[in-house]
């Protein structure tokens, strides 16, 4: 028996809402956050290489998931597929420092920074339990799930969270902002 599918919405709930909402899941204890910027509702994960392939952890046939809402987030809104048709291919560092995160993305002749409001658009976030992962051993952070799953939730959310997460979260470089090319 296959439970029914939830969605709920959250474009136009207010930012601070939406990231207490899943700080608090995460806080629990229970629940790990699969971030995605497809905007179709998906019955279930299924798995896959992991978007960045540089680490072992990536290089497995697996469904991520984080703990850190904020990783989950930033994954849900970044336009990568705009991005990577635009220039072919590009580079992304996410590393947290305490309670900051330090992004870095990087295309072909040009530095992308956060601020430029064209690399995001709307995605989708699901909720995961997290009882179905197991911990990846280069982060600790990030879970993984040889089979595939289906969320307990996925919520649509708003490239209008970017601003949260842009100076508050994901520090600004003192560089010029990116241009769209």
């Amino acid at each position: 028996m296959v439970a029914e599918r939830t969605l709920v919405d959250l474009t136009d709930v207010e930012p601070v809402a939406v990231v207490e909402l899943l700080a608090l899941l995460v806080g629990t204890g229970a629940f790990l956050l699969h971030g995605t910027n497809r905007e179709t509702l998906l019955d279930r994960l299924e798995p896959g290489l992991a978007w960045d392939a540089s680490r072992a952890s990536g290089r497995q046939r697996a469904v991520y998931a984080t703990s850190d809402w904020i990783e989950a987030l930033f994954n849900a809104l970044l336009n990568r597929d705009l991005l990577v048709s635009l220039f072919g291919s590009i580079g992304l560092r996410f590393e947290r420092r305490g309670a900051r995160h330090v992004i870095a993305l990087t295309a072909p002749q040009e530095d992308l920074l956060p601020d430029a409001p064209w690399i995001w658009s709307s995605g989708m976030v699901c909720v995961l339990r997290r009882k179905d992962f197991i911990p990846s051993p280069e982060s600790d952070t990030e879970f993984i799930c040889h089979r595939a799953i289906q969320p307990v939730a996925t919520m649509r959310v708003s490239p209008a969270l970017s601003s949260v997460l842009i100076g508050r979260y994901l520090p600004v470089a003192e560089r010029k902002p990116g241009k769209r090319p």
